[in-house]
């Protein structure tokens, strides 16, 4: 669930803490357009969840008589874990779902936005500090691969994850440090360990990839 956002603000939060890397590397590209829920407005993936959660069991929604029983945390967990969370049971996912009266193509548009945008803060902060750089567009099974005969992965179209990639590929084209692996895998099989985590070789694909483009540029430092 961890995307390109929660990246930068890491990134921040090490450096506040006195870490200093040689050279930092991003792969992203699922996530920040799969979750467009929590993507687009910029919140961690559960939070619309723990939102509903502790918003449920409050006064407003209860009784008046149970009111004072329900104005703490501790009280509305206990309520919850009574229910076994049934009333969250198809909300727990709901960032994989488009914001309120967004459409998919607007939706894609401002994840491509909010992406360039923290790539953008992480940069400033890696030259502010005298460290390398190098930000990869990852492959996925929704576009440049033969997800039809991959016997794990998703084979469902998800057009805002293409519309994202699309927006990417455009705003990026050319950028010296930005590659896009998204077409890694179209000669490739069996790259999915599930619907879109990737298999063992796989990973040792994408890493001798993210290899070749980088080690020039750290020697060359």
């Amino acid at each position: 669930y961890y995307y390109s956002t929660q990246e930068a603000m890491l990134l921040n939060r090490l450096l506040m803490e006195g870490h200093r890397p040689d050279y930092v590397i991003f792969l992203d590209g699922l996530n920040d357009g799969l979750q467009p829920g929590s993507s687009v407005p910029a919140y961690p993936f559960f939070t619309p969840y723990l939102q509903e959660l502790f918003g449920l069991y409050d006064e407003r929604k209860s009784p008046p008589i149970l009111g004072w029983a329900l104005e703490t945390n501790a009280a509305k967990l206990l309520a919850f874990l009574k229910t076994r969370g049934q009333p969250f049971a198809d909300y727990k996912y709901v960032s994989y779902k488009l914001p309120e009266g967004m459409a998919g193509d607007q939706a894609a548009k401002a994840i491509s936005r909010r992406y360039s945008q923290n790539m953008q803060y992480v940069k400033k902060l890696c030259d502010a500090y005298g460290i390398g750089s190098h930000f990869f567009w990852q492959p996925v099974p929704y576009m440049d691969y033969d997800a039809q005969n991959d016997p794990l992965c998703n084979k469902k179209q998800n057009t805002v994850v293409e519309g994202v990639y699309r927006e990417i590929a455009s705003s990026k084209e050319g950028k010296a440090d930005f590659t896009d692996l998204r077409g890694l895998f179209a000669r490739e099989k069996h790259m999915y360990s599930d619907h879109f985590h990737y298999s063992a070789a796989a990973m040792r694909k994408i890493a001798a990839a993210m290899l070749d483009k980088i080690i020039p540029q750290i020697v060359s430092q």
